[in-house]
């Protein structure tokens, strides 16, 4: 049969159709490498998400993301800018996703730590001393660390924030740790200064992100 202006032949008709499923196809498969290349599990991954090498460091209890905070796509960074104000800027461009309004304030439990060093010889209230792994101590300065979670670690997050989260590449939220109010395993009340001593070191990334 051949082909008409009402209609195509059953040949090209089938020929279309393969066009269509190779195209399904590749869907699936760039699909599959951007599923793959933004998965957090894979240290290669993360380390490039973190922009930095950085310890795997989980908090030991809960964070309060206060009312005010401001949630990130990814941790930025800061740099000194001399002896002029402002002393430091943030690297890595524009990150905000969302702002937590009056009253949305929600808990997250046991997030990834990414600490900032701190400059040597600083040492005020935002400068702690941490242990690392091998028993020796780094300054971190808490004003530039972060808490990096997925939404399945969180306990009572407004709709509207988890679907802020669940629009970014890599489905985690960082929250910067002036914006966080601490709550140790064991303790009873939460406090605003980040409790060095409330830290673990594990192998496994695990950031409550769905499949």
């Amino acid at each position: 049969m051949n082909e008409t202006k009402e209609g195509i032949s059953r040949r090209s008709f089938l020929a279309i159709l393969g066009i269509g499923a190779t195209a399904v196809a590749i869907k699936k498969i760039v699909d599959v490498i951007s599923d793959t290349k933004h998965d957090l599990s894979n240290p290669e991954n993360f380390k490039e998400f973190v922009g930095k090498e950085a310890y795997l460091v989980y908090f030991k209890g809960d964070v309060d993301v206060k009312e005010g905070a401001t949630l990130h796509s990814r941790p930025t960074y800061f740099r000194k800018e001399g002896e002029k104000f402002p002393f430091t800027t943030p690297l890595g461009g524009e990150t905000k996703i969302a702002l937590i309004n009056k009253g949305e304030k929600f808990q997250v439990r046991s997030p990834i730590l990414i600490f900032q060093e701190a400059d040597e010889g600083k040492d005020n209230f935002y400068i702690k001393d941490i242990k690392l792994p091998d028993g020796t101590s780094k300054k971190i300065n808490t004003r530039g660390s972060w808490a990096v979670f997925g939404i399945g670690l969180s306990k009572n997050m407004p709709q509207g924030v988890r679907k802020d989260i669940e629009r970014t590449e890599y489905k985690v939220a960082c929250v910067n740790f002036t914006d966080l109010a601490f709550q140790p395993t064991g303790s009873s009340e939460p406090q605003f200064s980040f409790p060095e001593n409330s830290i673990e070191y594990r192998q496994v990334i695990e950031l409550g992100v769905g499949k």
